[in-house]
Order: C-alpha cells, then structure tokens, then sequence
C-alpha cells in the first residue's frame, strides 16, 4: 500500500521509534519513543539592506532624532527655536553603517534665537499662533568611525485646516430629535 506525501509546512514533525514483538497469534509494543521536532516555518528571508520600519518609541532612534533636531534649526530660519512634537515615521537601513529615515513634526517654541545660542530645557511650545514644520531627514551613523552622523533634512510648514464656522438659527441644537420627513413612498418608523 503506498501513501502520498502531503506537503503542510505549518505541521509540526513527528519520529516515532517503536519495538513490536510479533508471535503467531499475538503482537505486543514493547517500546516506544515520539519526539516532536518543530514546525518548519515558511517565513521569507529578510531583504538584506533593505530598508526596515522601526518601531517609533525605540530608544535607538534618540541620537539620530537628537541630530535632526539640531539640523532642522540650523535650516530655518526664523526668530525663534524649534522643538520636537512628534514622531510619524522611522526606518533603519544597513549599509556602510546605519541609516535612519525620520519622519517627525516640529513647533515654533517660546525661545528666540536672540535669547538662546541652543534648545534648552526652558524651551516650551508657543501657546498662540505656533507654527507646525513637517521634516523628513536622513541620517547616516556608523559608530565604529567614532565620527558625527552626516545629517540631511528637509522641513516644510503644514498646512492646518480651518474649519468654517457659521451662525446657528435660533433654537438649533446638535442633541435635538429630529423628526423624519412624511414621505408616502417610504416607510418610517419611529
């Protein structure tokens, strides 16, 4: 009796050894050892240098954040200091090194350049008419050459929504019933 091989690469193998005594009218299982060997995994290899999205609260993305930061504000210019608000988007990329692609969003704070030489921490986001700045910057590291990261970014300002707003009638409130319409072709319920 022959079997066919049934490919499932998500099953887990099992080898099995078993000693059978065999008499003429009888067979007895004398021993037997099962070990089940892991599931092969069908998982595709990594693209090697390939760039990989990083998880945006990683600690490693600190010092190439820190240098973008520094670069953002030396590339505007404007009267005041620009901190950082928020992380959007992050890869890491092997090559000769690392190199981090960022994504983050930066705002106008209280300090001008006229009072400070740098960020520091008395540095706090404008409470009115601040201005949002999108930057995507590159940022290659390689530690071993004990040298500064070459830092590349680009900032635009964002462009922020208004919203309209009009005079409401008299007596119109958002949390109103509503009655529906009499309409003879459609059945409503109420």
């Amino acid at each position: 009796y022959e079997c066919d091989y049934l490919q499932q690469t998500d099953k887990a193998i099992i080898n099995c050894q078993a000693k059978v005594q065999f008499e003429e009218a009888d067979q007895k299982l004398l021993l037997h050892d099962c070990t089940a060997e892991p599931a092969a995994s069908s998982k595709v290899a990594q693209c090697l240098g390939c760039p990989e999205k990083i998880d945006l609260h990683h600690k490693e993305l600190k010092e190439p954040l820190i240098y973008s930061l520094s670069k953002a504000n030396s590339i505007v210019k404007h009267n005041h200091f620009f901190i950082f608000r928020h992380l959007t988007f992050a890869t890491k990329q092997v090559v000769a090194g690392f190199r981090y692609k960022l994504q983050f969003l930066i705002e106008k704070s209280n300090c001008t350049r006229a009072e400070f030489k740098v960020v520091t921490e008395e540095c706090h986001p404008m409470q009115e008419k601040t201005e949002v700045l999108q930057c995507n910057s590159t940022v290659d590291v390689a530690p071993w050459r004990h040298e500064r990261p070459e830092v590349h970014v680009e900032c635009e300002t964002m462009v922020t929504k208004s919203v309209a707003r009009f005079k409401r009638p008299p007596g119109w409130s958002p949390i109103r019933k509503l009655k529906p319409l009499n309409c003879p072709s459609i059945p409503w319920r109420e």
